[in-house]
């Protein structure tokens, strides 16, 4: 099974190894008089999502640079010439790497405008 991690319209070359999800609770317990305690039940909180990345600084040929923000990709050349066609192949994919500065300069950029940042995450069977 693998897994896509979006952040906006750039693809993250290497996945998160593992991802943690947490929903923040609203509920409020209270003590009663006579001994004992009630739950008022709440709706959720926001969900906290956590993971660990690695931004390569080298291209890496475990890493997937096919959907990056480039021009031309490899899905791009894949999709012309019905799949990747040996040297050439390898060329485009060196040709859409780009380096960890890449990453960290658009997810700076996010901050700094105070724009939201939009997480999608895809898992294909």
């Amino acid at each position: 099974m693998a897994y896509y991690f979006y952040l906006d319209d750039m693809m993250l070359p290497i996945p998160p190894a593992k991802m943690d999800i947490r929903i923040k609770n609203k509920n409020k317990t209270v003590n009663l008089i006579n001994e004992g305690e009630i739950n008022i039940i709440k709706t959720e909180g926001l969900k906290e999502i956590s993971f660990e990345l690695l931004l390569p600084n080298s291209n890496y040929p475990f890493a997937d640079y096919s959907q990056s923000d480039t021009e031309i990709g490899v899905s791009a050349f894949n999709n012309l010439f019905g799949g990747s066609i040996g040297i050439l192949g390898n060329l485009l994919n060196e040709y859409s790497f780009k380096g960890a500065e890449h990453y960290l300069e658009k997810i700076k950029i996010a901050k700094e405008s105070k724009q939201p940042l939009r997480l999608i995450i895809m898992r294909m069977t």
